[in-house]
């Protein structure tokens, strides 16, 4: 007996030829892969390491709808590359479609642990790593599928009804798994859907024709059932020549018509015949494509990557330019480093215009000067591909804040004085400032009521800082001043606020202040203070009489 693979990929065909004298039987096999959709795996959650009390693995099982399933057997096994080894534990879900493990042997040796259950007539197979506690399974909402037909003859004219078909996963060729079985309609068509799993390796996937059937009649003649795992894989990555370059793209098996999309380069292809095939290669960045024949010894069950070296590519893309200027604004002048890069051709130039000036090459630029400065520029690669302009705004503050005092810093003692002090930065603005009078911090603007202030120079201390630390210190000074028409304002006022308690007095000051009797009146406001006159209003008023007499 032997087994014939036929080369088209999608039409293989497994035939049997049995040599006697009254009967050739060809047996046609024929495998269309067909996934209907990506498998709704089990939730595995790695989980901190448990306590003792906590338990060793614990889940839930629901179905399509998220509604529990209730009495799956959760079994946990090992197994280690053909062998499989005695069940470990064994769970049961509840009516919530919960399940708890609460010990088993997670070093027992040797082999490597797995979970699996039925649901719904599907044989789910996973992988347990040492660090997941909690598995949950929700079952998917579609499956994945495998359909084919068998036949006696090689064009498929003579259907084979009624036979078991099963899609197995295996360790290796010597320990294999049904997923999932389906039964050949009339016309000899089978399709299996099926749960995916992690258990196994791609590589040892495939279709068993009844791989538990002994064989089954035809006449008279009894044919064993065909092996029906698929064979060998062809697997690699691209690169560009001389860069070192991954490249992404479309690569199709040309005689089989399926197209895989490659991740960071990488390809591969599963369940091939041992023959020779050819990759057409489109790579996503060029308007190209090539073709690359893959040789018989290339397609095994297991095959070292094919490393597939490409043609330099042509530059579509403009380079990337980039600049290390900083946020915000500075307080020294700033040097802007350019730097570009291109993956294909190389960068040809870059140029820069400063403040719309005319562009000019180079990736050094230094920039002067207080004021908010543009900074455009773009670069041109070898392929004459040029990029789009940037704009970077550059901030540069070097002057400290200004103060400008009232109008007037000279005022009667009478006078109600208003004080506003204009502090400000047009740059990068004043972020603290301070007005200290005669040591003591006022705000600005500020306002004093007649008498507020002695008569006299008031020093005024001002310190303001801007954004980027500039800073100003400044002085000034307020002068108070009184004279005789004055004084008797003061006299007044202080009359009118209840300093001076007896008219009697008030009057009599007022006289002698009226006829400018200065000793006669500092004699008696001195034997009046605390008494009928307020003792600071005194201090004042004496105060008052010496600077008259004096300037």
């Amino acid at each position: 007996m032997k087994l014939i693979f036929a080369n088209n990929i999608d039409n293989r065909t497994c035939t049997y030829l049995l040599k006697n004298t009254f009967l050739i039987l060809f047996i046609t096999l024929t495998f269309l892969f067909i996934t209907n959709s990506s498998y709704a795996a089990g939730i595995d959650s790695n989980s901190p390491e448990l306590s003792a009390a906590e338990p060793e693995l614990q889940g839930t099982i629901t179905d399509e709808f998220g509604a529990p399933i209730k009495g799956t057997q959760v079994e946990v096994f090992t197994y280690y590359f053909s062998a499989t080894l005695p069940t470990l534990a064994v769970a049961t879900t509840d009516e919530n479609g919960h399940y708890t493990i609460q010990q088993f042997d997670r070093s027992a040796r040797p082999g490597y642990k797995g979970i699996k259950f039925s649901i719904k007539g599907y044989q789910v197979y996973r992988s347990l790593p040492s660090s997941v506690h909690i598995f949950n399974f929700r079952f998917p909402d579609v499956l994945s599928s495998v359909s084919g037909n068998i036949t006696l003859d090689r064009l498929g004219a003579i259907p084979i009804p009624g036979y078991t078909v099963s899609y197995d996963i295996c360790v290796s060729s010597g320990h294999c798994m049904p997923l999932h079985s389906a039964i050949t309609d009339d016309t000899g068509h089978f399709t299996i859907t099926y749960i995916e799993s992690d258990y196994g390796d791609p590589g040892h996937r495939g279709v068993n024709a009844d791989p538990n059937h002994s064989g089954f009649e035809i006449g008279k003649t009894a044919i064993s059932p065909p092996p029906g795992t698929l064979y060998g894989v062809v697997n690699g990555f691209l690169e560009l020549a001389n860069a070192n370059v991954r490249v992404n793209g479309t690569v199709e098996l040309v005689d089989v018509g399926t197209t895989k999309i490659n991740l960071y380069g990488a390809f591969a292809f599963f369940n091939l015949l041992d023959k020779e095939y050819s990759l057409k290669i489109t790579p996503s960045d060029w308007d190209a494509q090539y073709f690359v024949p893959i040789q018989k010894n290339n397609v095994r069950p297991s095959n070292t990557p094919l490393a597939i070296i490409l043609p330099p590519a042509p530059d579509l893309k403009p380079p990337v330019t980039t600049d290390d200027s900083t946020l915000g604004w500075h307080n020294d002048d700033q040097t802007i480093h350019l730097g570009a890069t291109d993956e294909r051709s190389g960068v040809q130039t870059t140029y820069f215009s400063l403040d719309n000036a005319t562009f000019a090459e180079g990736n050094v630029v230094s920039i002067n000067g207080d004021g908010v400065h543009s900074l455009q520029y773009f670069s041109i690669d070898k392929a004459g591909n040029q990029e789009e302009l940037k704009t970077v705004k550059v901030k540069i503050d070097k002057t400290k804040p200004y103060v400008v005092p009232p109008v007037s810093m000279s005022f009667y003692q009478t006078d109600v004085i208003n004080l506003h002090f204009d502090i400000n930065d047009p740059l990068s603005g004043v972020t603290l400032s301070e007005i200290i009078l005669d040591n003591s911090v006022i705000e600005n603007p500020t306002s004093f009521e007649p008498l507020a202030l002695t008569v006299g120079d008031h020093a005024i201390h001002i310190t303001a800082s801007d954004a980027v630390g500039n800073s100003t210190e400044i002085n000034f000074v307020l002068h108070i001043s009184i004279n005789s028409a004055h004084f008797m304002e003061v006299l007044k006022i202080g009359q009118d606020r209840g300093l001076i308690d007896n008219m009697g007095i008030y009057k009599s000051l007022s006289e002698k202040a009226k006829h400018s009797s200065w000793d006669a009146l500092e004699k008696e406001i001195s034997a009046q203070s605390g008494k009928h006159i307020n003792s600071d209003y005194a201090r004042l008023l004496l105060d008052d009489i010496k600077y008259i007499t004096t300037h």
